[in-house]
């Protein structure tokens, strides 16, 4: 149950890496609805390791350290380790040595202040984070069985699938929207079987963040 609520933590922060500060208008074809703009965006994950008034130090699993600054204007929320989701919580509920996940925009060092702190469950162990963030093409729909293809940024072909738990955006309202030659932006988790189960899809235009 524990790593299953930090799976589902994890997801949502990073669809919401894919989607907030995206501005949309009418297409020019069939009603669909494009983005004009999107703010770029960075998910960081790390231990607290610094309190100041109005900013802390974050450092990352692989060491690096981030001074994160708040305002009003940033949202705090709190997971638990019972799987209690999204309470609300402030900045007084952080504390030295707590993990949490923050949402920012690029790049962080010209002092724009935090979007979103979720203060993630005491013991949590980030060896459990294992989605799969991605960015490509799509060259193969098979739509009977709820599959498609991808090859990334990289070269490599990927199959995905979904299923009425996954998450659409930008282009995609549905899996039928989902065309060859889109280009995506997905988050998703590893199956037991070895098969990519997609939490969420973004399609469009503008900058995604993946590989």
């Amino acid at each position: 149950m524990f790593k299953k609520m930090i799976y589902t933590l994890i997801a949502v922060l990073l669809l919401a890496a894919l989607t907030v500060g995206s501005v949309s208008a009418k297409g020019p074809t069939g009603g669909k609805f494009l983005p004009e703009r999107r703010e770029r965006h960075r998910l960081l994950i790390g231990q607290v390791v610094m309190l100041e008034a109005s900013e802390f130090d974050l450092q990352s699993p692989n060491g690096d350290v981030h001074t994160i600054q708040i305002n009003d204007q940033t949202a705090f929320r709190s997971r638990s380790g019972e799987g209690n989701i999204d309470t609300t919580a402030s900045y007084e509920d952080l504390s030295v040595g707590r993990w949490v996940g923050v949402l920012n925009r690029r790049p962080i060092d010209e002092g724009l202040p935090a979007r979103l702190v979720v203060i993630l469950p005491e013991g949590f162990d980030p060896a459990n984070l294992k989605g799969v963030r991605v960015v490509g093409e799509v060259t193969q729909i098979n739509s009977g069985q709820g599959t498609f293809e991808i090859v990334s940024r990289a070269g490599e072909t990927l199959t995905f699938s979904v299923d009425g738990h996954t998450r659409y955006r930008g282009l995609l309202a549905d899996f039928e929207d989902l065309e060859k030659g889109m280009k995506v932006g997905i988050f998703a988790w590893e199956q037991k079987d070895g098969t990519l189960l997609v939490k969420g899809i973004l399609a469009g235009e503008g900058n995604f963040p993946g590989k």
